[in-house]
């Protein structure tokens, strides 16, 4: 038995998350790097991350209460602003530009380092 979108019980078990969007409450929101690897040891990764972080609370109109950044994965405390809202969205303009940015390094830098962000999926083939 292996958690975390790996296998469970012999079966493939992707992790699914329930959030819930209520205006005026906080979120502690966490995630994690791909197959929990360290990538957040890079000083590089970390500002793609706060530079993110930043652009994301600019666009979707939230505080940040609090963060940590440990070496394979993060903790954000945020509070929204906006009446209407979707957490869902604001995780994926936080992730999705880190993403990019590190695989684009890589392939231009470090083609080696590729390796670590393979998957075996056609449509995505690299994950951060």
């Amino acid at each position: 038995m292996i958690y975390n979108g790996v296998m469970l019980n012999g079966k493939t078990y992707t992790k699914r998350c329930h959030r819930f969007n209520i205006a005026g409450n906080a979120h502690e929101l966490t995630f994690s790097c791909y197959k929990n690897q360290s990538f957040l040891l890079k000083e590089r990764t970390c500002k793609y991350l706060a530079d993110s972080i930043i652009s994301s609370r600019e666009k979707h109109g939230f505080d940040v209460w609090a963060y940590v950044f440990m070496p394979n994965h993060v903790h954000l405390l945020i509070c929204p602003k906006m009446p209407e809202y979707y957490i869902s969205d604001i995780l994926l303009s936080i992730k999705q530009p880190v993403s990019r940015k590190a695989i684009n390094y890589l392939k231009n830098n470090n083609r080696d380092g590729l390796k670590y962000l393979a998957t075996a999926q056609i449509h995505r083939p690299y994950r951060f």
